[in-house]
């Protein structure tokens, strides 16, 4: 196991620092993750890198906590309040949290692999931007007529 720093600074040059360690086994997984509401404009956006990104909108922050533990997905937020209720049990019990430091919608890719130790890059364009599934290849014969003309 190694251990990861994931966030430093609060939220809009808040004086406040906040490091959040984890540990990550090392042959983990880190394509699979888990939004909140604070940053759900992003689900579709990173659907399209290629990332496994479940979308979470209820209004109970517990909730989203559960999911990231029983599935094994990093969390992604720019909620400090849930973060701190994630961490209130103990830093070992298995979560694991990625506070986005940049309200900019591209810069969470980079945070990311910067943040965990990645070894191979998801492909583009393999997801779903809407319900998260593998797209499937399909023969062009097999759909042709079901779909307007522009599009095959």
């Amino acid at each position: 196991m190694k251990l990861y720093k994931s966030a430093k600074r609060g939220v809009d040059g808040c004086s406040k620092s906040v490091i959040i360690i984890s540990m990550f086994p090392s042959g983990l997984d880190l394509h699979k993750f888990v939004i909140d509401l604070n940053v759900g404009h992003r689900a579709r956006w990173l659907r399209f890198k290629g990332f496994d990104i479940l979308f979470y909108n209820g209004s109970h922050p517990g909730e989203v906590l559960k999911i990231a533990r029983s599935d094994e997905r990093v969390l992604l937020t720019r909620n400090l309040k849930l973060i701190r209720a994630g961490l209130t049990p103990a830093p070992t019990h298995n979560l694991k949290i990625l506070y986005l430091k940049s309200p900019f919608l591209e810069d969470p890719i980079r945070q990311i692999f910067q943040t965990f130790p990645i070894s191979s890059p998801p492909v583009p364009f393999t997801r779903c931007s809407l319900c998260n599934t593998h797209l499937q290849k399909i023969p062009k014969e097999k759909v042709r007529g079901s779909s307007s003309l522009y599009c095959l």
